[in-house]
């Protein structure tokens, strides 16, 4: 069961992810995300995946993991915002970008839940690539899933976050 405290937490975290999200977009790609619809997930339970996707987990006041989840399409759009156009990165440039982005978005979210009395340490980011991907976690009590559209690419992304605080 959440507890009030605990939604708050979730609530504030759930901010937290918006803002990390438009902070890493604009200074790495110049691009402004629009906030699309956020799925109310109370009871976690299984979840789709896209194409790629990076993933990183926290421990500490907060324990859990982010997921930022995207179609290969706008991995390449992504590598070619960040490198540029000169030469047709491959896979592993792919999963570098990737990789640094959720570094960015969870780095940015330890950042402002540190700021608010809640202390976390996060891992290394993972880079999970495949078709029809469905993943689920255990001992988590929240669930937070959005969908950014980002207009000038025609391509959308999730961000999945789970976990549970003390």
């Amino acid at each position: 069961m959440v507890t009030i405290a605990q939604q708050s937490k979730i609530e504030q975290l759930d901010t937290f992810v918006i803002e990390s999200i438009r902070d890493v977009c604009a200074t790495m790609l110049n691009w402004a995300p629009e906030t699309g619809p956020r799925t109310p997930d109370a009871t976690p339970h299984p979840f789709e995946l896209k194409e790629v996707n990076g993933c990183i987990g926290f421990g500490g006041s907060m324990t859990g993991s982010i997921f930022f989840s995207c179609s290969e399409k706008l991995t390449m759009d992504m590598a070619h915002a960040i490198l540029g156009h000169e030469y047709p990165p491959g896979a592993r440039e792919l999963s570098d970008v990737v990789g640094e982005l959720t570094n960015m978005l969870a780095g940015g979210c330890k950042s402002r839940l540190c700021d608010h009395d809640c202390p976390v340490v996060m891992s290394i980011p993972n880079v999970i690539r495949g078709k029809l991907i469905k993943a689920a976690s255990k001992d988590v009590k929240f669930m937070l899933q959005h969908e950014f559209l980002l207009p000038i690419v025609g391509e959308s992304f999730k961000v999945i976050t789970l976990g549970k605080f003390e």
